[in-house]
């Protein structure tokens, strides 16, 4: 648990940071490192409690909390960087569309630590980029509704989704121990 107050403290502390960056320098730094970590902690959680394999658990966690960036790229229609980040939110940046991969997960492996793992990953990366509200509004409630919530709704999703995991992984650990 102290990894988790560290980098969600680290996190945080990088959104207020006044850290000039060229370019687009802060959004990679931020998708590629600080939501893979975040995602690491939620996976190490999980799979410690569920008896899966640390490592590919981790692997998956951080592919699925950074990779979920490339449908900027297919959206664009270009690898051009500015481009990118100037076009409108894809819907995969939606908690539907987590909730809809975390369900793929327990239906192809149909466990439910890797579902999880799945959803927390991404609804990690876009209540994450919800606290940068971007332009255009972030389509975090499609299909239901186009509104930008306040940027502390971010903020504090991120937080519910650690206890979330936290109590996923105390009640399939309190499981394991029963006779």
């Amino acid at each position: 648990q102290c990894a988790l107050a560290a980098v969600m403290a680290a996190c945080v502390l990088w959104k207020l940071a006044p850290i000039p960056m060229p370019g687009y320098g802060r959004q990679v730094v931020e998708t590629m490192v600080f939501e893979g970590l975040m995602a690491i902690v939620i996976s190490r959680t999980v799979a410690k409690a569920s008896g899966l394999g640390m490592r590919i658990a981790c692997a998956v966690s951080y592919a699925a909390a950074t990779a979920i960036d490339i449908d900027h790229i297919i959206v664009a229609g270009s690898f051009d960087f500015v481009k990118v980040m100037n076009t409108a939110t894809p819907v995969t940046h939606s908690l539907v569309f987590a909730a809809a991969l975390g369900f793929a997960g327990w239906l192809v492996t149909r466990r439910v630590a890797w579902g999880w793992i799945l959803f927390s990953s991404v609804a990690l990366h876009v209540l994450w980029d919800a606290t940068d509200i971007p332009e255009p509004p972030l389509p975090i409630w499609w299909p239901f509704s186009g509104y930008q919530m306040p940027r502390v709704f971010g903020y504090v999703g991120v937080e519910v989704l650690f206890l979330l995991t936290a109590l996923f992984a105390a009640l399939r650990g309190r499981r394991a121990e029963s006779p």
